[in-house]
């Protein structure tokens, strides 16, 4: 994702799904080169734990860590009804 447009607090959001067939029109398609990831389980009710989750995640575990951010997206990973989501940092 190409953030150079962003203004300030802004972000891009992007909705994605695993596909392995010929790519659509109307659709584009992002490959992830292979990374280390940060993985973080929301336990709190939606949406509330999502967004704080974030919040923790920016404020304490991102400055405490010696990790580095990879500079990849950031992925909400979303599994089903019987599991609870995810967030994903992509870290070097």
């Amino acid at each position: 994702m190409d953030q150079g447009e962003i203004q300030d607090k802004q972000m891009e959001y992007s909705i994605a799904t695993t596909y392995a067939d010929e790519q659509q029109e109307g659709l584009c398609s992002l490959t992830l080169p292979a990374s280390k990831w940060a993985v973080f389980e929301v336990q709190e009710p939606m949406p509330q734990g999502m967004q704080k989750l974030w919040k923790q995640i920016v404020t304490e575990w991102l400055p405490s860590n010696p990790y580095e951010h990879a500079w990849l997206p950031e992925l909400e990973v979303y599994r089903g009804m019987h599991h609870p989501p995810q967030i994903w940092i992509p870290i070097k």
